[in-house]
């Protein structure tokens, strides 16, 4: 295993918490995450997620701030990588910026868009049933 500019190894392990930044309001609801804040890139088929959990908040939202440059976002959705191990998606460190990281492996079906949406959705489902939800204040 090697170290990265971020300080960090260069493999996710299993004990460390993941954020997905929240963009939109349509991706979580009062209470939970929605699966629709883990849907893929259309061109990258990525997931764009990094390697922080919920404290301490005021660096997550440091990280936030500096990814996501102009952009509003209303908090984070936090996981653990055997999330996305359980929905049959893997995840790879993805640097630069420091932290980053992507979920690989979305489905694509290249004449079926339905049943893309349908099976990405699935995976999707079961990453945000495993989230806290964390918003900003």
């Amino acid at each position: 295993m090697g170290v990265l500019p971020s300080g960090l190894e260069d493999v996710i392990s299993d004990g460390e918490e993941l954020c997905r930044f929240l963009t939109q309001s349509n991706q979580f609801n009062t209470t939970m995450v929605k699966p629709s804040a883990f849907l893929p890139s259309t061109t990258s088929l990525e997931t764009s997620v990094f390697r922080h959990g919920a404290k301490p908040e005021d660096q997550l939202w440091t990280i936030g701030t500096g990814a996501l440059v102009g952009r509003p976002f209303y908090g984070a959705a936090i996981f653990r990588p055997s999330a996305t191990h359980e929905a049959g998606l893997t995840l790879a460190v993805s640097e630069p910026p420091h932290r980053h990281a992507a979920i690989r492996g979305w489905p694509r079906f290249e004449h079926d868009p339905v049943l893309t949406k349908a099976q990405q959705k699935e995976k999707a489902t079961i990453i945000a049933s495993q989230c806290d939800l964390l918003l900003r204040t």
